[in-house]
């Protein structure tokens, strides 16, 4: 994985996707090196299982998946049901009612496949970013969050629920409760939205609140 070279990663992603995914891209990029930073200046890197992590090759790590987290997104519908069928994902009528939802599980299996990268960390933080998962690692706390919250998601004026989640993250250092405020936004979006609520949005807030329960 540390052969990836960064600099050839960029130029490959702004010829593959769109000017506004290509900078949102980036944007993640740097808020999750910046949440990265923030936890290890202040000593959160080590504690729990997540003892002595931010060293180069996790923050390289965090980097390339942050770069990778849209690889699939700008696919469009018809092939983000055909990915995930051929390569023997589980396709929910979530998925199907709005199909750019497998664009996170089809990214990972691309990186795999086309970048011939196969380390877990990534490849399971790129997957997660959508809908967060069980048991989450380091890295993939900082790419769901930093998806939420890169400053071009406050498009015209600030969002009080991604200023909430910046406050939990870079002034109280929690990024479980981050994490946690983050999916029950995703989720009333949702219902409000009228749309299925994703099965696997459901485990990941179950494990979410059992935790926090505890």
């Amino acid at each position: 994985m540390l052969h990836l070279n960064i600099d050839t990663l960029i130029k490959n992603l702004e010829k593959r996707l769109s000017e506004h995914r290509f900078k949102h891209t980036l944007s993640v990029r740097d808020t999750a090196l910046e949440i990265a930073k923030s936890l290890e200046e202040a000593g959160l890197h080590l504690l729990h299982s997540e003892k002595a992590v931010l060293n180069a090759a996790y923050l390289k790590k965090i980097e390339i998946a942050a770069l990778l987290h849209d690889y699939a997104k700008e696919i469009d519908n018809n092939e983000q049901i055909h990915l995930a069928k051929f390569y023997g994902l589980d396709v929910y009528p979530a998925d199907l009612e709005k199909p750019n939802l497998l664009h996170s599980r089809n990214g990972a299996i691309l990186a795999e496949e086309e970048l011939d990268i196969h380390d877990t960390v990534i490849l399971t933080a790129i997957k997660e970013h959508t809908f967060a998962g069980v048991n989450m690692t380091l890295a993939s706390k900082i790419i769901f969050i930093a998806d939420m919250i890169e400053p071009r998601r406050d498009a015209k004026d600030t969002d009080p629920d991604l200023e909430h989640i910046r406050k939990l993250v870079f002034k109280e250092h929690d990024l479980d409760k981050a994490l946690k405020y983050g999916m029950q936004v995703k989720i009333e979006e949702t219902i409000k939205a009228g749309r299925m609520i994703h099965p696997l949005a459901v485990t990941a807030w179950n494990s979410l609140a059992s935790k926090s329960e505890r």
